[in-house]
């Protein structure tokens, strides 16, 4: 009877604990915990603000962010898109050097410097800065119709047919 009741009392227990090991981490108290960082927080703050053409804020919000990481490439990319959004290219084009300073792969930011730098007619750097934003992504479709376009408005029209070719052979339809 003593055997029986201790693996009774053992059974029991053993099923309390399962039972709370499975129902506490899914209950709504540890469902409902918010982790905040500061650097976070203000990046967030950044995007909604940028979303909805606040763009001092969201420079002063993405500056936050910095403060807390100087070394995250996201936060220097969307300060300088934002600065780009202002027409302050100067300072976008600081930002985007400092984005691939930092993360050499990080593509968006070739192909938007870029278009600033093919906005001033420096069509050389432009060239080199999209050829390494489709190295990096051979599937970037913005990226290949602004070499074109830069290829067609300096004159090298064979590139730009080569460029077009090869959007058409990876499924590219205008």
């Amino acid at each position: 009877m003593k055997i029986l009741f201790r693996n009774y009392l053992i059974g029991t227990c053993i099923f309390i604990l399962l039972l709370c090991a499975v129902h506490l981490p899914f209950s709504k108290q540890y469902r409902s915990i918010d982790i905040s960082y500061a650097a976070d927080d203000s990046f967030q703050e950044g995007l909604s603000l940028l979303s909805h053409d606040s763009l001092t804020n969201a420079a002063d919000a993405f500056t936050k962010a910095l403060d807390y990481q100087p070394a995250f490439a996201p936060f220097h990319y969307y300060l300088a898109l934002t600065y780009e959004h202002q027409g302050e290219d100067e300072r976008a084009v600081a930002e985007y050097n400092i984005v691939i300073n930092i993360d050499p792969e990080f593509y968006p930011a070739f192909y938007n410097l870029a278009k600033i730098v093919a906005h001033n007619k420096e069509y050389d750097q432009a060239i080199s800065l999209l050829r390494r934003a489709v190295q990096l992504n051979p599937y970037y479709i913005s990226a290949f119709i602004a070499l074109a376009d830069i290829y067609t408005k300096t004159g090298d029209h064979a590139s730009a047919e080569k460029i077009f070719n090869y959007l058409s052979y990876i499924g590219y339809d205008k």
